[in-house]
């Protein structure tokens, strides 16, 4: 669950449902093009421009902020072919850049911005990793 800078309430469910509570209304996102499938585990904001949603199995999708009509999103979906993992267990946002680090099998993943692709930051497969956004991120 969070809260964008447009006062706009973002939940997402294990069964890859993303939903938003604008005001005093309850609305369930559909997208033109892609899918959800797999968990939502986290959703933030970057700037006052865009939304990351993050799924356990199917990476992550960009949204493009604000949205006219939740009826029909457009988005981009990031995953193998951008060379994020597709099983993450978890993700925040690094606090100097505002850049989305990914928890993966892989290790720790980054997205740059410049090539709209994601790397290898650190390569802690099996560990524990203390972010620095204060929650922990398990790479399983």
């Amino acid at each position: 669950i969070m809260q964008d800078s447009y006062n706009d309430i973002w939940f997402g469910t294990s069964r890859g449902t993303l939903a938003r509570v604008k005001g005093k209304e309850y609305q369930i996102a559909h997208f033109d093009s892609i899918s959800i499938k797999g968990e939502i585990i986290k959703i933030v904001q970057t700037d006052y421009k865009s939304l990351w949603v993050v799924t356990s199995e199917e990476g992550a999708i960009l949204i493009e902020l604000p949205l006219p009509d939740i009826n029909r999103i457009k988005a981009r979906r990031f995953n193998r072919k951008d060379n994020l993992s597709e099983f993450i267990t978890g993700a925040c946002l690094y606090p100097e850049t505002g850049t989305l680090l990914c928890s993966t099998i892989s290790g720790i993943q980054l997205f740059e911005q410049n090539s709209s692709k994601f790397k290898n930051w650190l390569n802690l497969p099996l560990l524990i990793w203390r972010n620095r956004c204060g929650s922990l991120l398990e790479v399983q």
